[in-house]
């Protein structure tokens, strides 16, 4: 984590003002604050971008119709790993495993992929609050959890990004080719309203899906302490993914059906 660095590439469409692009000033004001941003989160996690790139006029009239990509950053991290044969991979490994969710999920709906989802429903709306960053809080526990990972207590991890923990989830079974059992009641969460959609689909950030073997989990909680670490559940047999709020069932999905659909859209949808 002391050695890595960032290349930031701008994907936007054309931000000067002129009467084929009126909302030109917006766009710059997007523009604008996305630098800030970046400058932000890099100072707090010491983070230098070496290098970059930009296209700045992505737009194309068709048909008399004018057609905007939407302000996209894409942004990559190249860091030094001390020794490859400790790389984690971020598929569960196998049954009975104990699967833990590290950092805080709040009432955060806003921009997420549901919301996009429900876009129609939500009357152009965005979905409520979004996701807020914490960089001291999350680099703390990257620490903890980097460590934890060079003793060789961990055997899997997954970012929660898009989809938030639901989706998360889904992904880690696939790779398994198994089900999971997980209960969402004891989310650790500064929010006093936090409901089934915001722990389930809800993006807020930093969180990560980690999977430990049962006779690691003792020295995972030890090395993970001080920081949001909850056990949430079990890696399991069969096909089910479960998931239950204390004692009511939330969802119930097969993972080779939810499998066929996140494939499916490779080739334009299942």
């Amino acid at each position: 984590l002391d050695m890595i660095a960032g290349l930031d590439n701008f994907c936007w469409p054309d931000s000067v003002e002129s009467a084929k692009t009126p909302d030109g000033r917006y766009k710059l004001a997007q523009l604008v604050r996305a630098n800030q941003a970046i400058d932000d989160v890099c100072r707090a996690y010491r983070l230098p971008c070496i290098s970059g790139k930009d296209s700045m006029k992505n737009d194309v009239t068709m048909y008399g119709e004018k057609i905007s990509v939407p302000p996209t950053i894409l942004f990559s991290l190249i860091g030094n790993h001390a020794d490859v044969r400790k790389a984690i991979s971020s598929d569960f490994k196998s049954a009975g495993d104990h699967i833990y969710l590290l950092g805080e999920t709040h009432q955060e709906l806003g921009a997420s992929e549901l919301a996009f989802m429900f876009r129609d429903e939500c009357s152009g709306g965005i979905g409520g609050e979004i996701p807020r960053i914490n960089p001291e809080r999350n680099l703390a526990m990257y620490r903890a959890l980097t460590s934890a990972m060079s003793e060789g207590l961990v055997v899997s991890a997954h970012d929660c990004s898009d989809g938030g923990l639901a989706v998360a989830l889904a992904e880690c079974c696939f790779g398994a080719d198994s089900g999971a059992s997980v209960d969402i009641a004891g989310l650790e969460s500064d929010h006093s309203h936090l409901d089934e959609w915001g722990a389930l689909f809800g993006e807020s950030m930093g969180r990560i899906i980690v999977s430990v073997s049962p006779g690691d989990s003792e020295g995972f909680s030890k090395a993970m302490g001080g920081n949001s670490c909850t056990l949430i559940g079990t890696v399991g047999e069969g096909d089910d993914i479960t998931v239950r709020s204390g004692e009511t069932e939330v969802l119930k999905a097969s993972m080779n059906k939810l499998r066929e659909s996140w494939q499916g859209a490779l080739g334009g949808g299942a």
